[in-house]
Parts: structure tokens; sequence; C-alpha cells
């Protein structure tokens, strides 16, 4: 069974989390300073652990569904198959035991930015149907619960599914239809197409960029800026 300081030398940057509950409750556990980046720390670690997605190396997201069957369709209006990223052969998923729920990890590429989060609801109801987690407005991180941690509702471990594996979590699939479902709509929308990462719509927008010198370099097939400024405000 994975420890913490095996995360944390993969990489990942951790947050503590008190036994049977799913979030952090000491003040400022968002900030970088009280990530844990390193092995002997956190081998310390007692209770439930969180992943920090802005701060682990390199940075991660989580693809959150809490209603699958509406987040199936939402993705697949926008050109997403759900179901094929649930089955690839390197998707790495988180699983809560929970009918209905899944989470699936990914890294951004080497450089990207944090991404601020975004959450798509049930225009109906209101309920979130899915989310796209990795960091606040403010860019500071936002986490998601590691196994083995106990879920509060279940009393059951998280535990990995999927066919990858943790150790090695893939980049975000092609998917650049999803690009309209990130960034706000409104002046920000005559950015989307240049700035899509074209995984799952991550952009990378620096605060200074104005819309008449976006500034975009290629890198790898995406297109980023030099800044750590989240997107999106």
């Amino acid at each position: 069974m994975a420890t913490a300081a095996d995360y944390v030398a993969s990489g990942l940057a951790l947050v503590s989390i008190p036994t049977g509950q799913k979030g952090p409750s000491s003040k400022g556990w968002q900030r970088p300073e009280n990530a844990m980046t390193d092995p002997q720390r956190a081998s310390a670690l007692r209770g439930n652990i969180g992943l920090a997605h802005a701060y682990s190396r390199p940075r991660t997201m989580a693809l959150d569904i809490d209603d699958l069957p509406k987040a199936r369709k939402w993705l697949d209006e926008r050109g997403v198959d759900l179901d094929a990223l649930l089955e690839a052969d390197d998707g790495v998923q988180i699983s809560s035991g929970r009918r209905g729920r899944a989470k699936l990890l990914y890294r951004l590429p080497p450089g990207c930015a944090p991404i601020r989060t975004r959450q798509i609801t049930d225009p109906e109801t209101g309920e979130v149907m899915l989310e796209f987690r990795c960091a606040s407005a403010s860019g500071l991180t936002v986490q998601d619960v590691l196994p083995p941690s106990i879920h509060p509702v279940t009393g059951m471990p998280y535990r990995w599914a999927g066919k990858g594996t943790w150790k090695d979590i893939p980049q975000v699939p092609e998917a650049p239809q999803l690009a309209a479902g990130w960034p706000d709509n409104r002046k920000k929308s005559l950015f989307v197409m240049q700035l899509v990462l074209g995984r799952l719509g991550f952009g990378v927008l620096d605060r200074r960029v104005r819309q008449s010198h976006l500034g975009v370099t290629p890198f790898t097939g995406f297109h980023v800026t030099p800044s750590v400024t989240p997107i999106f405000h």
C-alpha cells in the first residue's frame, strides 16, 4: 500500500486531513509553504491525506464526477467520451466506493500554471454534476483526498482504480471541445480558442496580457504564457 512518503517521492504534494474528514482544518493549509513535499515530513502524517494539486510537480488536476449520468451527457454534448476516459489504459482514478461517482486524475503539462477550479451544475437543481479541480481564483491549491484515507460517510478507505497507476498519472487527454466549459464566458471568450491547452480545455493567461497582444508561445502542442498566474478571474 502506498504511503504518504511514496506519494511525495513521486512528486505529489500533500496536505494533512483529520481522520474521518474530507478536508483540512488547519488555517492556511491552501498556501504553498504548508504543503508537504518532503518525504521525511510526509512519513510523520497520521489520519487522512489530500493531494495538493497546484503544488505537485508537475501540477495535477481532478475531473470529479458527482453525477455520472448527467456528467456523461454534458461531456458528450461537447464531444468528450467520459466512458473512454474512465476505461483508458493509462487512466488513474480515485474511488470512494459511492455509486454514480468517479474521479480521474491528470497531470498538467510541465510549466503550466495552476488552473482555476470550475464547477458544472445542473441548471434545474443547482446541484454539481462535475468539477474541474486544481486551484482557487487566487492561485492557491485545492485538494482531493488520497487512498488509503477513510471516507467520512462510508467509513471505508478510498482506493485507487482505473487501469493506470498513480505512479504514472497521465497528462490531460485531447478534448479541445471542452474549452467552452472551463473559462468564464464574458470578455474572456475571445481568448478561449487561442489559449486552449487542447486537453480538457485548459489554458493559461497572464494577468498582464491584453486582448491586443496575447503573447502566447507554443509548447508541445499547447499555448502557454511564461506566467504562474491562474486564468479566468
